[in-house]
């Protein structure tokens, strides 16, 4: 095995556990409302959003690092805090202490921005992928607790049923959303834009069938018809956003989309639907997520018509 496949597996796998460590919190929301803790559904709301802002914060600075010094070792450095702030987590005595927890995870995951911001194929991507991203965000650290609470579904089939969904959708989606982007390149060289926005404007009206619909078969079959659509976007839309910059600047045009994404999307999203359960209902609070969806998919399909449409529906 060549030393790329091996870097390959070893990223691939980091990545399966960070996302698994960033939504291990959504399978205990329910006992975290109901434990000494007493976490409110703002409260849970915003261990969701303090948990990205250090992410967000610290991603322009690791991209600029990551253009001129050592990768691996940034890696190497980041995944040491996130396993040592996952163990703090599991130690935490009240709210403030597990937010500081949460939020110390993902510190592990120049002129340039000038250009960046001239780049309207750039800029549209990464805006298309906010939307993406609080809709994510809001669906990830909310089913759980959407379906306990409004279903009936009991926690352990909740969040068992649910992470199998994540993590065979995400497997599955992740593979066929990059294996279909790179045959429709014989077609349009925006078959990456194409994926994720014709993708995500199909997973819309499923995302609200799933968070609208009583009967167990249908909006079971909703969310992993919905998830498996959103994990096949996430290949392709990584590869949009490197492929419309200069490689010297990848690693910033990268960090600068994760700030983005995640101070428009996964951000404000929780403490957003944890505010309006609160006032309202969580039934109604949740509705946000598929008109989310339906605006990153407008956007990355209207991206992919100004960039150029396909020149034919089949090679």
């Amino acid at each position: 095995m060549n030393v790329a496949r091996r870097g390959l597996i070893v990223l691939t796998l980091i990545n399966l556990f960070n996302y698994i460590d960033r939504y291990i919190i959504a399978a205990i929301s329910e006992s975290l409302r109901h434990s000494s803790l007493h976490i409110s559904d703002l409260q849970y709301g915003l261990l969701g959003s303090g948990f990205i802002i250090v992410y967000m914060a610290t991603a322009p600075v690791f991209g600029a690092l990551g253009d001129t010094r050592s990768r691996p070792r940034l890696i190497a450095l980041g995944v040491t805090i996130w396993s040592v702030a996952t163990a703090l987590g599991g130690l935490a005595w009240n709210f403030a202490s597990l937010l500081a927890a949460r939020a110390m995870v993902h510190c592990g995951a120049r002129a340039a921005y000038a250009a960046l911001l001239g780049n309207r194929p750039y800029v549209l991507t990464v805006l298309g992928y906010a939307a993406y991203t609080f809709a994510l965000g809001g669906m990830a650290l909310y089913i759980v607790k959407f379906l306990e609470r409004v279903r009936g579904v009991s926690e352990g089939q909740a969040s068992v049923g649910f992470a199998a969904t994540v993590i065979l959708t995400g497997l599955i989606g992740i593979a066929l959303g990059g294996w279909l982007s790179d045959k429709l390149l014989k077609v349009t060289q925006q078959s990456y834009l194409w994926v994720s926005g014709v993708a995500t404007l199909i997973a819309a009206p499923l995302a609200l069938v799933g968070l609208t619909a009583a009967t167990p078969a249908v909006y079971w079959t909703a969310i992993v018809l919905a998830q498996l659509l959103l994990f096949s976007s996430t290949g392709p839309i990584n590869s949009a956003i490197v492929n419309v910059v200069a490689p010297e600047i990848r690693a910033t045009a990268v960090a600068v989309s994760i700030f983005t994404i995640h101070i428009l999307g996964d951000v404000p999203s929780p403490t957003m639907i944890g505010a309006i359960s609160d006032v309202t209902s969580l039934t109604k609070a949740v509705l946000i997520i598929p008109v989310a969806l339906l605006v990153s998919g407008a956007v990355w399909t209207y991206a992919a018509l100004r960039e150029g449409p396909p020149t034919t529906l089949f090679p």
